[in-house]
């Protein structure tokens, strides 16, 4: 079986696509090329003679690799370098390492969605350049602090995501959010939106008591170790030797 998947690996490994779409063609290749081997292993006595021939009947890697690029939209090669579209499982698993792709995913976002929006603004007439520069800066750092405070709260409740399952992390992830959140609104507010309702700080309170009570949920818990379990037939795949 590991030939095969070795086999199958050296089709799918080259492809710039996002993970998610890897692990489905994986899937999909492994399961022909099983039905190939099992009806030529009924034909050859020796399994060794089967491989060879299964492997032949399936085609060379490289060549299906390169017909599997040419027919994938292009948008996926794109979508793999983002990190919103890498499943968090494939995350690097440290606390440091998911803050610093909050921040990057936060970041990366707002240029996509920010400017334009703030561009709108500017030409307008409604926010002057150097308000709408302070917007974007702002609100790019509430979505960081969101993200990190997520999958923070997540992995610390289930013990996923790199994180330890504990409670005390749970309350010091909600706890960094919440502040940090109540200062990205306190900056938006003083600096570029005097009129806001103070009201709106209690969206700072609200939110990480609402992630809390998501990731309780035994519906969503049940999901988030689903992903964990996922992660280790992903590893079968990465740990693979193969000569590119």
């Amino acid at each position: 079986m590991e030939e095969l998947m070795i086999h199958v690996e050296k089709v799918v490994r080259p492809l710039r696509i996002p993970l998610k779409q890897k692990g489905l063609i994986r899937e999909e290749l492994l399961n022909h090329l099983t039905e190939i081997y099992e009806e030529e292993l009924q034909k050859h006595d020796k399994s060794e003679l089967a491989m060879k021939v299964a492997l032949e009947r399936f085609g060379p890697a490289e060549i299906i690799s390169r017909h599997l690029k040419e027919s994938l939209p292009r948008y996926f090669m794109l979508f793999s370098y983002l990190p919103m579209f890498a499943p968090v499982r494939f995350w690097p698993l440290s606390t440091w390492a998911i803050i610093r792709r909050a921040w990057f995913t936060g970041m990366l976002f707002w240029l996509v969605v920010g400017i334009p929006w703030c561009g709108v603004l500017i030409a307008t007439g409604r926010k002057s350049i150097e308000s709408a520069s302070a917007l974007w800066l702002i609100l790019s750092i509430f979505g960081f602090m969101e993200l990190a405070m997520a999958i923070g709260i997540f992995g610390a409740m289930h013990g996923a995501y790199g994180q330890r399952k504990s409670m005390w992390r749970t309350f010091l992830f909600a706890t960094g959010g919440c502040i940090g959140l109540t200062a990205a609104i306190a900056l938006l507010k003083y600096f570029v939106t005097p009129e806001l309702s103070p009201g709106v700080f209690v969206i700072s309170l609200l939110m990480p008591l609402g992630i809390i009570v998501i990731s309780a949920l035994p519906g969503f818990a049940k999901l988030i170790h689903q992903d964990v379990e996922s992660t280790k037939h992903a590893d079968e795949w990465n740990q693979l030797i193969i000569d590119e």
